[in-house]
């Protein structure tokens, strides 16, 4: 049976959890305002969407501790599955994708609700993008 390695990292679990709570607040409140059919004033736009960059920029920095395990894992896998490679590399894969799974789905949930917010200003970048507004 193939095993994961063994590799410690900062648990990020309170974090995570507190920002995940501060992100369903302001989820909560932009609900209540569409719900009720009342504007967002561009003062509450910016607040909810200062809050959410600000969970994004605090993600990104828990999350560099994942990104630096990157060499140290893939070795750990290559000396473990020496004899089977191509295993130990779908194993590497696996277990580094599933270190930054938490980290990630916030971030969704972070752009995803930016995007609620500010729907206009995520349309104009994603012209932007496909080069539409050229």
């Amino acid at each position: 049976m193939e095993e994961q390695v063994e590799i410690k990292l900062a648990n990020h679990e309170q974090e995570l959890e507190k920002i995940t709570g501060v992100l369903n607040r302001i989820e909560k409140e932009w609900k209540w305002y569409k719900d009720t059919a009342r504007s967002l004033t561009d003062d509450q736009k910016y607040a909810m969407c200062y809050i959410v960059n600000h969970a994004l920029d605090v993600i990104g920095v828990l999350s560099i501790t994942r990104f630096d395990a990157r060499t140290k894992l893939e070795e750990l896998y290559d000396l473990k599955y020496k004899h089977s490679p191509e295993l130990g590399k779908t194993l590497y894969l696996e277990h580094y994708e599933s270190l930054h799974k938490p980290y990630d789905k916030l971030k969704v949930k972070c752009f995803n609700l930016l995007a609620k917010i500010n729907p206009a200003v995520y349309k104009e970048m994603e012209d932007d993008e496909l080069g539409e507004n050229s």
